[in-house]
C-alpha cells in the first residue's frame, strides 16, 4: 500500500509530466504520458489558471496527444500558471502543471511557483524525500526525480498551496509574472523587471543561488512577500 493515498483505490488513470517545469515563448516542452496503452487516444485540456471573473481558469485549448508530443508554447499563452488536464476512456483523469513564464517582461508581482518542495513531498511511485511506500520515514528515498507525474491528481502542490494567492492577486488587475524556483536559480536577473516577488503557501527548498538573488534583491528595494 503507496504512502500515496489516491493510490490506495484501484482505478486506471492517465497520467504524465514534461521534460521541464516552464517554458518561455517560442519554447517545446515534451509530454511524457503512463497509464494509457497506445491504441487510447489522450485528450488535453490546457487551462491558464487565475481570476477570470471568478470561474478562476480559461480554457485555451482542447486537442489529442500522444506520448511524446511536444507543447509548444505560442505567443496566445501568456505568462501563467497552466494545468494541463489528461483524459481517456475509462481512466480517471489528472493533471500537469506547467508555468510559461517571460524574464523580459517588466511586472508588479513575480509569482514564483515552488515546484522543488512539490517534487520533495511527491509519494509518486511510493517514495518521497519523506516516506517510503509504507508510509514510514525510515524507508523515505535520499533522492527523488521529476521524471514521473506528482501524485493525488497530479496538480502538484499547486490548487491548494498557490492557485488562491495566484487568483487574488489577478482579481487586482495587477500586472504578473511567473517563473518556478528552478527559473531563479538559473536566471538572477529575473529579480530586476519586478516590484515584488511573492512565494505561496509552501516554499521549503532553496538553493544558495536562489537566497542569493532574492536577497540581493531585497537590498535593491524589491518587497518579499511568503506566505508559508
Amino acid at each position: 500500500r503507496s504512502a500515496d493515498f489516491s493510490r490506495r483505490v484501484d482505478v486506471k488513470r492517465v497520467e504524465g509530466w514534461f521534460g521541464a517545469t516552464s517554458a518561455q515563448c517560442g519554447q517545446s516542452v515534451a509530454l511524457h504520458l503512463i497509464g494509457a496503452s497506445k491504441d487510447i487516444e489522450t485528450t488535453i485540456s490546457i487551462y491558464r489558471m487565475g481570476y477570470y471573473d471568478g470561474i478562476g481558469a480559461r480554457r485555451f485549448a482542447s486537442l489529442s496527444a500522444r506520448d511524446g508530443w511536444n507543447f509548444v508554447a505560442s505567443e496566445k499563452y501568456l505568462p501563467g500558471q497552466y494545468l494541463f488536464k489528461l483524459q481517456a476512456p475509462n481512466h480517471a483523469a489528472t493533471f500537469i502543471p506547467l508555468v510559461i513564464t517571460n524574464p523580459e517582461i517588466e511586472s508588479d508581482l513575480t509569482f514564483i511557483s515552488s515546484v522543488i518542495t512539490w517534487q520533495t513531498y511527491n509519494q509518486w511511485g511510493g517514495y518521497s524525500l519523506y516516506k517510503g511506500a509504507d508510509g514510514k520515514r525510515e524507508t523515505r528515498a535520499s533522492e527523488v526525480s521529476f521524471a514521473r507525474p506528482y501524485d493525488g491528481d497530479g496538480s502538484g502542490q499547486f490548487r491548494y498551496m498557490e492557485y488562491p494567492v495566484i487568483k487574488a492577486a489577478e482579481k487586482l488587475g495587477l500586472s504578473i509574472n511567473y517563473a518556478t524556483d528552478f527559473d531563479l536559480d538559473r536566471n538572477p536577473e529575473l529579480t530586476s523587471k519586478t516590484k515584488a516577488l511573492v512565494f505561496g503557501g509552501h516554499s521549503e527548498y532553496w538553493t544558495t543561488q536562489m537566497r542569493d538573488s532574492v536577497e540581493a534583491a531585497v537590498v535593491r528595494g524589491v518587497n518579499l512577500i511568503v506566505l508559508g
